[in-house]
């Protein structure tokens, strides 16, 4: 059985092996609990998908210190067709409107 720092390594090793062409933090103005963020997650993940087909996206939540969570995700984009917007721009606009969309 592997301890919890001993499973962070694994993990992480593991996705060492993979290409990634970005590291996020994603935040917000507003709290959002562990259930809101994967809903925004998810959403988040879609909208990319739409512009770049395969892209892979791979995130994990965790909470600040006063108890609302925030993301922090790797992403590879399959291809980049990002409405003439660098790929930095595209992925804050995405966001962005991620959180102007009523949560489910």
């Amino acid at each position: 059985m592997y301890s919890s720092k001993e499973m962070q390594n694994e993990y992480g090793n593991y996705f060492k092996t993979m290409e990634w062409d970005y590291y996020l933090t994603l935040t917000s103005y507003y709290d959002y609990n562990m259930d809101q963020m994967r809903r925004y997650m998810k959403r988040y993940y879609k909208s990319i998908e739409a512009i770049s087909r395969g892209s892979r996206l791979l995130w994990v939540s965790e909470p600040h210190f006063k108890g609302d969570y925030h993301a922090h995700a790797l992403i590879k984009f399959r291809s980049r067709n990002t409405n003439s917007l660098n790929d930095i721009d595209f992925l804050k606009k995405t966001w962005n409107q991620t959180l102007k969309k009523k949560s489910d």
